[in-house]
């Protein structure tokens, strides 16, 4: 266990040269403040604009404090997930050509605890920026548009929590398969929008689907109860992030033992 807590420290010292303890909180904090702001004073943006007349009323109705929330997690959906792997792709293939692991290896250093270290201090990150992101949306929310509850908004964000958890996860296992940093958020992302769009489209088959956790996340925001299949899909990402952390550990293994 003091292996794997030296490994995580060096993980997140490592995070913090490259700075990613200040930008990545940032750019989900200025997601979150977006949507909310941009809701609130889209009117006096239109007018501002100059390309209205004077005498042009502009009369858009303020969504709701849920419908704002949603929004803000779509976009965690889409840019936001671009930028969680963009930030992780590098984990392990960057330490693995530059021959960094090597070193840590030929140490008492077992694979299972590098790997996870690894993945637990890209977890924490993740987690720390969006847990930042998604309350301060909520702040301003709240205070802009309406009220959102707060328990909704809670169970809401566990649930996304969950869903990054499991795409972090596909990163490590992206990363220990492949060197080429483009390949591995190629990979990552594409898988990611498979699993998505097939889960809509075959929703008879796919109830299972870890990315039914991103719905489950916005209809507990607005309607306050969970939709079907909840236990089925919590119980399929939790087993899966399982596995893939085995295969990454397996794959990983196996390469640097080929070396």
């Amino acid at each position: 266990m003091n292996q794997w807590k030296i490994m995580f420290r060096k993980e997140m010292l490592e995070m913090w040269r490259n700075s990613k303890w200040i930008w990545l909180p940032i750019v989900f904090i200025l997601f979150g403040i977006m949507q909310p702001v941009t809701a609130y004073y889209l009117p006096q943006i239109l007018k501002n604009t100059g390309s209205l007349s004077k005498s042009a009323v502009i009369n858009i109705p303020l969504p709701t404090g849920g419908e704002v929330l949603i929004k803000t997690l779509s976009q965690y959906g889409t840019i936001g997930l671009l930028i969680i792997v963009l930030a992780s792709m590098g984990m392990v293939s960057n330490e693995r050509i530059s021959g960094v692991a090597g070193m840590i290896l030929m140490k008492p250093v077992k694979f299972a605890s590098y790997l996870t270290a690894k993945w637990a201090a890209a977890l924490t990150i993740t987690l720390f920026s969006f847990s930042l992101g998604f309350f301060v949306s909520w702040y301003y929310t709240c205070s802009l548009v309406g009220e959102v509850n707060f328990s909704r908004a809670f169970v809401s964000f566990l649930l996304y929590c969950l869903w990054l958890a499991f795409i972090v996860t596909i990163t490590l296992l992206a990363s220990t398969s492949f060197n080429e940093n483009a390949a591995i958020a190629f990979i990552t992302l594409a898988f990611a929008t498979v699993l998505t769009v097939s889960a809509n489209v075959f929703t008879k088959y796919m109830h299972w689907s870890p990315s039914h956790l991103t719905d489950q996340a916005t209809t507990f925001l607005v309607k306050g109860e969970f939709a079907s299949h909840l236990s089925l899909v919590l119980i399929v990402t939790s087993l899966s992030i399982i596995l893939l952390l085995y295969m990454s550990i397996y794959v990983f293994k196996k390469k640097q033992l080929e070396t």
